[in-house]
């Protein structure tokens, strides 16, 4: 395989590529998207919505991206704020970085970043500022996965 892909991927350009390599058929159509009516948190914008959208099509497949990104992003967090090694939160934090930008999380990229920068700076330990600018995107992340999950099947949070 002499081709390239880099991240973030785009599903479409991932499965032409496979189809090519793997010789099986392939549909440059995006798979039918399911909206969802009316988004009454419109306020509530913690996913870049064009990111996810090329990442994956269907907006019943993005929510169970986003539960999952959610759920793992958590307990990476929790561990970040307690590891004490500067290289092993530099690194922690730049992974948690670029799958905040596969989904469009721009608030957790930028969160992710200071604290990466902070730990390989020459400071020995990295301020409450990075953590509190996580602690307000983490929120701001679930807080609007919430209210997609109810979106989708009708209840009120």
């Amino acid at each position: 395989m002499n081709d390239l892909l880099v991240k973030p991927v785009d599903l479409m350009q991932l499965k032409s590529l496979l189809a090519h390599w793997l010789l099986i058929p392939f549909s440059d159509q995006p798979e039918p998207v399911i909206y969802r009516s009316g988004n009454t948190k419109s306020s509530l914008v913690a996913i870049d919505q064009t990111v996810l959208d090329k990442m994956v099509p269907d907006r019943t497949e993005q929510l169970e991206v986003l539960k999952a990104f959610l759920k793992h992003i958590e307990t990476d967090s929790a561990r970040l704020s307690e590891l004490t090694d500067m290289n092993a939160i530099a690194q922690l934090a730049h992974r948690m970085k670029g799958a905040s930008l596969m989904v469009g999380a721009q608030a957790l990229v930028n969160a992710y970043a200071f604290i990466e920068r902070e730990a390989l700076s020459d400071k020995k330990t990295v301020s409450q500022d990075g953590f509190r600018q996580l602690d307000a995107a983490l929120t701001q992340i679930a807080v609007y996965v919430h209210s997609l999950s109810h979106d989708d099947t009708g209840d009120t949070p």
